[in-house]
C-alpha cells in the first residue's frame, strides 16, 4: 500500500478533527515504517511488522503515546483504529501473516498493479471525499499528486510484472510499453516471501503468465522474489568467506553466468569491493558426452585470475541430480587447486543421484520426476521468474 493508508488517515481526521493530521499519517503508516527500519537487519521483517499482534501492539503503543499527552480517549481510538486498519488494507493486495509465526493470507497476488490501483485509489480518494465533506480534507491539488505518485510508485516498483486489464493479461516493460501474453488459467495461493513451509488458507483463481512454458505451471518466485533471494545469497557468500579477499564467482552456462553476475552486483554494491567474475561451461566435461550428438555446443570458459589458494563459489540455476556440479569440479580442477570450493544454487529442487548438496540455497522447491523447474532471467527470457511445470512428454 502507498497512498491508500493516507486514505485512512483522512477517514480518521473526519471522525476526529482535534487529532493533527501528521499523527493519524503516522499511525496509519506505521508497520510500514517500522518494516522499512528493521528490513536491513532480518529475513523476517514482514513477520516483525505486520502480523496482527504486532500492528496491534502499534496500535496500543500510539493510542497510550496519545493519552500520555493529554489527549482524550475517542481521539486515541481513532489513532489505534487508524492503525489497526493497516493490516486489512494490505489484505487486499498483498500476502501477509496473521500471527507472528503464520500463517499467511492474501486476497489478490502482490504483483497485480491494476489491483491496487483501484485499491489504493478507491481508499485515497474515499478518505478525501469524507474529509472534505467534514471540512477538514486537503486541497485537490494534493489529491492529485497523491494519485500521480501512487502510478509512478507502481510503474517503478513492478516493472517487467504481469498484470489484468478485463480478461487479458499484460506486462509492463518500459521500452516496449504494454505488451501482451499467453494466458493460461491456473489456481495460485498466497505464500510467505520467505516460503518455511506455511501456506496460506485463502485460495483464488488467477490468470498466470506463460510464455513458452507448458499450461500446467506454477509461479515459484516472481521478478521481486528472484532479486530478495539473489541479494540473500550474495550476504551468505559474504558471511561464508568472512569477506570478500580471495574469493572468486564462477556461473555454470546458461543462467548460472547471469545468476553469478547479479550476486557479484550485490556484493559490489554492499561490499564496495571487486569480485572477480568466471564462467564454466561443462558440455565437454558431461558423463552423458556420448548421448549428446557428434556436435555438441560448447559455450565460452572464463575463469578471470588463478584459482589457486582462492575461494571458489559456483553459482547455479537449479540444483536437481548433482551431474552439472560434479562437471563443474571436474572442469573447475584443470584450473589449478583453490583453498575451497563452495556451492550455490538458485534453486534446489532435490532428487539427487550424487553425494552433493549446496552450501547456499535461495529456495528449496520439492517437484515430482515428471515436473521441471526452469529459472527465467531477464537477460535471455525477457524477464526474472521461476516456474515449475509438467514435462511435456509426461502430460
Amino acid at each position: 500500500m502507498f497512498v491508500g493508508h493516507f486514505g485512512i488517515a483522512q477517514l480518521g481526521k473526519a471522525l476526529r478533527r482535534e487529532v493533527p493530521l501528521a499523527w493519524l499519517v503516522i499511525a496509519a503508516y506505521l508497520p510500514d515504517l517500522v518494516r522499512v527500519l528493521i528490513e536491513p537487519f532480518t529475513q523476517r521483517h514482514d513477520l516483525l511488522s505486520h502480523s496482527l499482534p504486532i500492528v496491534a501492539a502499534f496500535a496500543f503503543g500510539i493510542a497510550a503515546l496519545w493519552q500520555l499527552r493529554g489527549g482524550n480517549l475517542l481521539a486515541a481510538a481513532v489513532l489505534a483504529a487508524a492503525c489497526v486498519l493497516h493490516w486489512p488494507a494490505d489484505l487486499f493486495t498483498g500476502c501477509k501473516p496473521t500471527t507472528i509465526h503464520g500463517p499467511w493470507i492474501g486476497l489478490v497476488s502482490y504483483r497485480r498493479p491494476i489491483t491496487d490501483v483501484l485499491v489504493e485509489g478507491s481508499l485515497f480518494v474515499g478518505g478525501w471525499l469524507v474529509a472534505r465533506r467534514a471540512g477538514c480534507g486537503i486541497g485537490k491539488k494534493w489529491l492529485v499528486i497523491g494519485l500521480a505518485a501512487q502510478i509512478a510508485f507502481l510503474l517503478s516498483m513492478y516493472n517487467g510484472s504481469e498484470f489484468f486489464i478485463g480478461d487479458h493479461e499484460w506486462t509492463w516493460r518500459p521500452r516496449s510499453s504494454l505488451v501482451p501474453r499467453q494466458q493460461v488459467l491456473e489456481s495460485t495461493e498466497c505464500r510467505p516471501p520467505h516460503d518455511d513451509g506455511r501456506r496460506a488458507f485463502i485460495r483464488r483463481r488467477v490468470l498466470a503468465y506463460s510464455a513458452v512454458m507448458p499450461s500446467k505451471q506454477s509461479t515459484v518466485l516472481d521478478a521481486r522474489a528472484v532479486d530478495r533471494a539473489l541479494r540473500r545469497m550474495a550476504d551468505e557468500i559474504v558471511e561464508l568467506n568472512a569477506g570478500t579477499d580471495d574469493l572468486i564467482i564462477v556461473g555454470i552456462q546458461r543462467r548460472g553466468v547471469q545468476l553469478a553476475a547479479r550476486i557479484v552486483s550485490n556484493i559490489s554494491e554492499r561490499e564496495s569491493a571487486k569480485v572477480p567474475l568466471g564462467a564454466l561451461d561443462i558440455t565437454l566435461y558431461r558423463d552423458d558426452l556420448q548421448t549428446v550428438g557428434p556436435r555438441p555446443v560448447v559455450g565460452p570458459t572464463e575463469i578471470p585470475t588463478d584459482v589457486d589458494g582462492r575461494a571458489v563459489v559456483i553459482v547455479d540455476d537449479v540444483l536437481y541430480t548433482g551431474r552439472t556440479v560434479r562437471a563443474a569440479l571436474d572442469e573447475l580442477a584443470d584450473f589449478g587447486r583453490p583453498k575451497r570450493i563452495a556451492l550455490a544454487v538458485l534453486i534446489d529442487r532435490g532428487g539427487r543421484e550424487l553425494p552433493i548438496q549446496p552450501d547456499i540455497v535461495g529456495k528449496r522447491v520439492e517437484c515430482g520426476p515428471t515436473q521441471r523447474v526452469d529459472v527465467l532471467v531477464e537477460e535471455l527470457d525477457e524477464r526474472d521468474a521461476v516456474v515449475v511445470s509438467e514435462r511435456e512428454d509426461t502430460a
